[in-house]
């Protein structure tokens, strides 16, 4: 089901917020029906949004891709099936990655055929994905501080360090890739100690340093912003804006538990697609720096 916010009602809010970064964002639609949705990503060619669905509950490779038309509304529920716990997605060139438990799966948007490529044995959890400008497919081990990398068809252990305790999403930018972390991990998901922050790491020599200033949050999604990389506090159910210089600042804080891996798209009006996913809903948003 699909709750669409008037074009008035967006005017309206967007005309009496009081910009500090800017204006707060604005909920343009809101859909439900998911079964523990954990990423969208908007694909060009298509038109269309893709969400994955973990299916948690479900035994086996019960994980699903959900369809989306550019106004919210389902256009295909299982568009591509047969993932195991499917998690974070990237889209380049007509083809969405995704990160699931122990792959990377290759999904082709114009057929919906898929292809995975296993982890080697010893990987925890792949989580957060994204395409480097070389075409490596990078996925981040969420229980393990590393980060797997895809290149010619097989997936290695690409860096494992300490300083990325917590890992979960992650973009490439040039020849540097950003990533946040969710924190301490040790004590298992019910007991996160939030220790979240952004690092940034060189692509040619793996050297990690941290990105902008410390902001404690337990963070799932990052995407780049002007200045900065947008990310999404899962626990605090916040949009909190990083700066690479200057104080973070949060855009966004519903008190929402499991904001999950969102994108942003500023060329498509300031458009953040964010999946919320122990409430089953995707939900969008308008923000313009």
């Amino acid at each position: 089901m699909k709750t669409l916010i008037s074009t008035l009602s967006v005017a309206a809010l967007l005309a009496g917020a009081a910009p500090v970064l800017a204006a707060e964002p604005v909920e343009l639609w809101r859909t439900t029906g998911f079964t523990a949705p954990e990423s969208v990503s908007y694909d060009p060619g298509t038109d269309a949004f893709y969400v994955t669905n973990v299916n948690g509950d479900a035994e086996g490779a019960a994980g699903f891709i959900t369809k989306l038309n550019r106004d919210g509304s389902i256009a295909e529920e299982r568009f591509a099936e047969g993932f195991t716990r499917p998690l974070g997605t990237a889209i380049k060139d007509g083809t969405l990655w995704v990160a699931t438990v122990n792959t990377i799966a290759k999904v082709d948007l114009s057929s919906g055929a898929v292809e995975q490529f296993s982890a080697p044995e010893g990987v925890g959890m792949l989580n957060g994905i994204d395409v480097g400008a070389d075409g490596t497919v990078y996925a981040t081990d969420t229980l393990n501080a590393a980060i797997y990398a895809l290149q010619d068809g097989a997936v290695s252990l690409w860096l494992q360090d300490p300083a990325l305790t917590g890992i979960n999403g992650i973009e490439a930018d040039g020849d540097r890739l950003i990533v946040v972390r969710m924190g301490d991990l040790s004590k298992g998901f019910a007991n996160i100690s939030p220790i979240g922050d952004a690092k940034q790491i060189d692509i040619a020599t793996k050297a990690i340093s941290d990105y902008g200033q410390p902001e404690i949050g337990i963070f799932d999604g990052v995407d780049m912003a002007d200045g900065g990389v947008l990310a999404a506090d899962y626990a605090g159910g916040k949009l909190v804006f990083i700066p690479e210089n200057g104080a973070p600042e949060v855009l966004l804080d519903t008190g929402i538990t499991s904001f999950a891996d969102h994108h942003y798209y500023p060329e498509m009006d300031g458009l953040i697609v964010l999946p919320i996913t122990m409430a089953n809903e995707v939900v969008a948003y308008s923000w313009k720096q």
